[in-house]
């Protein structure tokens, strides 16, 4: 049996169970009642935190929330660190994400939706890049029959630099 990163190879699948759990629920679209999802910021770190970042708007429009959500990576792979710590944990883990909900003044996202709008990119990216490690970023503006979602890595492709800035205005939004 092969190892990777000290891990036999039933850890390793054990790992890439919990690792796909994780990203599968960051990347599920929350709701909240009463409210109107409008925006979604999703960072995948390849050695950190991974996190969501969604901002709601009240159904009638006074008032907003943002929803943070981080998978707590370093709390997961410690019940991976050696076989014998893995037993002490249930067969079928369950990722650690850990939420909070924010409100957030109803103009600060209307400010913010002014700004998506007002953003030109390329419908796609012009060029194929590889990338091994580092972050993927996701982003999906909602205006209700419209919306838009982008994706890239480490770096924003040509012309998308102003998504990647709005991303990170999003994200701050909400502390980790």
């Amino acid at each position: 049996m092969g190892s990777w990163g000290g891990m036999d190879a039933e850890l390793q699948e054990d790992w890439a169970r919990l690792r796909d759990a994780a990203l599968a629920e960051l990347r599920r679209p929350a709701a909240v009642r009463g409210f109107v999802r409008r925006v979604t910021a999703v960072v995948e770190p390849a050695f950190a935190d991974a996190h969501r970042t969604d901002l709601f708007v009240a159904r009638d429009g006074s008032s907003a929330l943002a929803r943070r959500g981080a998978w707590r990576l370093g709390v997961d792979v410690a019940k991976f660190r050696n076989p014998a710590e893995r037993l002490r944990h249930p067969r079928a883990l369950r990722p650690t994400i850990e939420s909070a909900d924010a409100p957030v003044a109803a103009a600060v996202v209307r400010e913010l939706l002014d700004a998506a709008r007002r953003i030109r990119v390329p419908s796609a990216a012009a060029e194929t890049r590889i990338q091994l490690d580092g972050i993927r970023h996701h982003l999906e503006i909602e205006g209700g029959l419209e919306s838009s979602a982008f994706t890239w890595g480490s770096h924003p492709p040509p012309g998308w630099e102003d998504l990647d800035a709005f991303l990170a205005r999003v994200v701050d939004i909400v502390p980790l």
